[in-house]
């Protein structure tokens, strides 16, 4: 597949090696990223504050005049700083909410024009596991994770009925160290290459589609009707050769 990808908090360690998968598919790739790492050959990393609306707003017209409008946009940007809420400065707190958050809204905001004229794309919202209750000192992380879920369903409703080729995703990998980088950078890889409109709104949860819930009266309906039971998405790793072009 070719195209254009770009991908925020590219210098995390899931953000770069999810962005090496991309590019060593044929995307190009764009990381954005407020530190980025050393330039290599697979990608290259441009500066830029998620936090800042005005500066995604200039960095999305750089790259779409550079490349053409990007087809797999993906919010792996994310800081997560435990802070016991009684002594932290709310402005700290806030920050949190700032960057997970409100940054993916205006990563968005600033790209989806081009994606909406090209008629097809992908976005992904990376969502890291919350405990429920959360645990003490996590308020402004877990508001934030909040947010972002209901971001990603809100947006697909906003974009669904009207844009049928925009896929819009939440992706909530298993950061497991059993599982190994490389697996679930794979994943991300996969998902992102993945346009099947079944995964509109939808939560992916690993490597499986987390279905939503029906009801007793919808399940004996389903069963009168002799309906077959709707199957979840079930990812396999996006095979691909990385290959140093350095």
């Amino acid at each position: 597949m070719t195209g254009v990808a770009v991908i925020t908090g590219s210098s995390t360690d899931l953000g770069h090696a999810i962005a090496r998968r991309l590019a060593a598919h044929g995307m190009t790739v764009r990381g954005v990223s407020r530190h980025p790492r050393p330039a290599e050959g697979l990608f290259q990393t441009l500066q830029g504050d998620v936090t800042d609306a005005q500066a995604m707003r200039d960095l999305a017209q750089r790259i779409e005049g550079e490349l053409g409008p990007v087809t797999i946009l993906i919010h792996a940007a994310a800081i997560h700083r435990r802070q016991d809420f009684l002594s932290a400065r709310a402005e700290d707190v806030c920050h949190q909410v700032q960057v997970n958050l409100c940054g993916r809204i205006n990563v968005t905001a600033a790209f989806l024009p081009g994606t909406v004229a090209h008629g097809r794309g992908r976005i992904i919202n990376i969502a890291r596991p919350m405990p429920r209750p959360p645990l003490p000192g996590n308020l402004g992380f877990a508001a934030a994770q909040a947010g972002a879920d209901i971001l990603t369903r809100a947006l697909s409703v906003e974009v669904g009925g009207r844009l049928p080729g925009i896929v819009v995703t939440e992706w909530v990998p298993d950061l497991d160290p059993a599982q190994g980088p490389d697996r679930v950078a794979g994943l991300g890889a996969a998902l992102a290459l993945n346009d099947d409109p079944a995964l509109h709104g939808a939560t992916v949860l690993g490597d499986r589609q987390i279905l939503p819930g029906r009801s007793l009266r919808r399940r004996v309906l389903d069963l009168l009707l002799l309906k077959p039971a709707a199957r979840p998405i079930v990812l396999a790793p996006e095979p691909t050769s990385l290959k140093e072009t350095t």
